[in-house]
């Protein structure tokens, strides 16, 4: 009996052993780990040069409200037609009743400085419309009821620095699972490593000594993929700060996309940093342009005819940015074309310019520019088209 325990515990001795191992076998090196986290830090700060591919990705926003919370939304809404907070209303009575708002983003691209974006609204009952191209022949952006263009890096109209604030810091998360994202004054503690798990702490501070920012990373490493992944992302800011909540990032879904040649995750999930889900990623597509596949998107529409995207368009205004002074162009149902001039406006570096304004609808063009424009009717050539 003796002999049969000590065969027994031997065993398992060697098997737990064999087990740790295996294990450390597997466990890689902090200075591999870390080598590997630096070089994404640096690659995460920079536009990629993603090559003549799209990606496409929706955006749910995934926050239920209880009962309570919606019934005090509504009485602060109802009967206001211009409240603030009638948009969210909507998005809470169909996020109470099972069908969460979202939006699909898709991104044509090929290489740096060629691109088309595009947001389109889910079923939902507040309409989003937000459609720019940026290509080597000029730039040029459509909504509903307008189209404008312009020469490429015409400094009076280029607003594709907002857009790219847009689709690049969430074309990112998909990337690199936040590493790097909203870095100031970053100082970085060392990597912390412990079996195949590993987290890294970003300060991100002020003038001063006190942090903005705390940044949490946590992930873990995949021997076979000969790297490391991030799980989750935790920002915190300094309790002080005027919006303290925080937030909580998770990744999951990673694999390796030929489209791309670089891996990505599939979801991400954004909460509060101790609350609910607030909003759900999906990375829905990522592909290859087929051969002249991105001259098509890329291609200005003409008015009364079909865009590659959206299929038929609706505008029946264009500003042409082309010339030393903006030409105005509508069309009216019979047919009238009526023409108008407009001085240019002088560009702020670094801005949008005063008139032109981002919106959930896309470029929404000054009042004052076509109230001015329609109330100087005599300065106006009508000609048939």
């Amino acid at each position: 009996m003796r002999s049969r325990n000590l065969q027994f515990v031997g065993g398992t001795f060697i098997a737990l052993t064999a087990a740790t191992a295996a294990a450390l076998a597997q466990a890689p090196d902090r200075d591999t780990v870390q080598k590997w986290f630096d070089a994404e830090w640096k690659a995460a700060q920079t536009i990629p040069d993603l090559g003549d591919a799209s990606i496409t990705w929706r955006m749910e926003f995934a926050y239920v409200p209880s009962e309570s919370e919606l019934e005090e939304l509504r009485a602060r809404v109802e009967g206001r037609p211009d409240h603030p907070e009638r948009g969210k209303l909507r998005a809470w009575r169909r996020a109470f009743e099972g069908e969460p708002e979202f939006l699909r983003h898709q991104l044509w691209m090929r290489g740096q400085g060629q691109w088309r974006f595009n947001i389109e609204d889910g079923p939902t009952a507040t309409p989003t419309y937000t459609d720019i191209t940026l290509s080597p022949s000029g730039m040029w952006t459509l909504s509903r009821q307008q189209l404008s263009r312009a020469k490429a890096g015409d400094p009076a109209f280029d607003n594709t620095k907002y857009h790219e604030n847009t689709f690049w810091p969430q074309i990112r998360r998909f990337m690199f699972g936040g590493i790097a994202s909203g870095c100031v004054s970053c100082e970085r503690d060392p990597l912390v490593l412990s079996g195949t798990r590993w987290s890294v702490t970003v300060r991100s501070r002020s003038a001063g000594s006190v942090p903005l920012l705390t940044t949490s990373y946590e992930g873990h490493w995949d021997a076979a993929a000969g790297r490391g992944f991030t799980d989750t992302l935790y920002i915190r800011p300094h309790p002080n700060a005027a919006n303290p909540n925080g937030a909580r990032f998770e990744f999951s879904g990673w694999s390796y996309r030929d489209a791309l040649a670089r891996w990505m995750c599939d979801r991400v999930v954004e909460s509060h940093a101790n609350g609910p889900v607030q909003r759900v990623y999906l990375l829905e597509e990522v592909a290859p342009n087929n051969p002249g596949r991105f001259n098509e998107v890329a291609k200005e529409p003409a008015p009364n005819g079909t865009d590659a995207v959206r299929g038929t368009v609706t505008f029946t205004s264009v500003l042409d940015y082309q010339g030393e002074k903006i030409e105005i162009r509508e069309l009216d149902g019979d047919g009238t074309v009526k023409r108008a001039v407009a001085p240019r406006p002088t560009p702020d570096p670094g801005r949008w310019p005063s008139w032109v304004e981002p919106s959930a609808g896309g470029l929404v063009i000054g009042a004052c520019l076509l109230v001015a424009w329609r109330r100087n009717t005599h300065n106006i050539e009508s000609k048939q088209s």
